[in-house]
């Protein structure tokens, strides 16, 4: 059963990519093949994540559960790969060409 949610909005020269990793302990690889264009670059990205499924901020403790900086997406020959953290909703922004 895949655990990996994903939906994308094309602009003018950019794919925004929203992906979220439903499995409680596996990473999830993702490959973005975008049909009619090709991924040039990582504009942005951001994820958010935390230490294990039932994790949650508090008063005391406000950080458990933070979005991040996301970086860890390699392109090559108009592709994006990536792996997805379990338990992770990830937001990137892709250039195009």
């Amino acid at each position: 059963m895949p655990f990996v949610d994903a939906s994308a909005i094309l602009g003018d020269s950019a794919l925004h990519v929203f992906l979220a990793n439903r499995s409680e302990r596996a990473a999830a690889p993702v490959s973005i093949e975008p049909t009619g264009v090709s991924v040039a670059s990582l504009e942005s990205g951001e994820i958010l994540t935390g230490p294990g499924p039932k994790a949650e901020n508090s008063w005391e403790s406000c950080d458990v559960v933070v979005a991040r900086p996301f970086d860890g997406v390699s392109i090559r020959v108009g592709r994006a790969r990536l792996k997805l953290p379990p338990m992770s909703v990830a937001a990137l922004t892709l250039k195009v060409e």
